[in-house]
């Protein structure tokens, strides 16, 4: 379907299955229950969706505004959804727990997210069976006008996407390599109990980012385990002036 006003609406349950929408308005609708593509065909109402019956195409949202549209998070699927070109100003990003096969192409972000992922590898292993597919596109999306808030992106290539040009984003490429810099440039300039947090706190990201190729870096916004104290200083050995 093709320019469909669905703008103001209030959807108790809405779910689209091997649909297209183009063009379609979205802008502040509210949904309760809502799955953006559902991946399979239900045959049978009276018992659950196994992972081997049929799949449903890919719902596709293309040039679709969701402008102050509401999410139930606790009932919002993404399913086999994929949203190019789309518009999402500030609608309810929050805590949405169901992203793991969503794809992003070229799509616009205004406003704060919270509490949410987003994938590129689909972690579960019985949702790559049911998709059809390990991988998610996520490419060419501007979040230049978003608040990232404890925002993470998994398995995603960061260089591909536009951030906030406020100075508090870094992107930190090969963290474990960028951390053991940043503990020598630590140790080197620094001495005591200034030293001994510092280097507790840099600690702390070694293990939580080990697995990591790459990390979107928030000022601020480290793990809980890194002091406050601290964290500017942390900040300023892993993202040097001016990069």
């Amino acid at each position: 379907m093709a320019q469909v006003d669905f703008s103001g609406l209030d959807f108790g349950l809405f779910y689209a299955a091997g649909a297209n929408f183009v063009r379609c308005d979205f802008s502040d609708a509210t949904f309760f229950q809502l799955d953006f593509g559902q991946p399979q065909v239900q045959k049978d109402y009276r018992r659950p969706i196994g992972v081997s019956d049929p799949r449903y195409p890919q719902t596709i949202y293309e040039d679709c505004v969701f402008r102050r549209t509401r999410f139930d998070p606790a009932n919002t699927h993404f399913g086999n959804a994929r949203f190019v070109g789309c518009l999402f100003d500030r609608a309810w990003f929050r805590e949405m727990l169901f992203t793991h096969s969503a794809e992003f192409i070229d799509c616009r972000f205004v406003g704060k997210i919270v509490d949410s992922n987003f994938f590129g590898t689909i972690p579960v292993p019985d949702t790559v069976k049911r998709i059809g597919r390990a991988t998610n596109a996520f490419r060419g999306n501007d979040f230049r006008e978003a608040d990232l808030i404890w925002v993470g992106f998994r398995e995603i290539d960061l260089a591909a996407q536009r951030w906030p040009e406020t100075g508090d984003y870094a992107i930190l490429t090969d963290p474990p390599t960028k951390i053991e810099a940043a503990m020598a440039k630590a140790r080197a300039t620094l001495a005591g109990d200034d030293l001994a947090r510092v280097v507790s706190g840099l600690a702390v990201l070694a293990r939580v980012y080990a697995n990591d190729r790459q990390r979107l870096l928030k000022r601020w916004e480290f793990p809980p385990q890194v002091p406050a104290e601290v964290q500017e200083r942390v900040w300023d050995l892993l993202v040097p002036r001016g990069s």
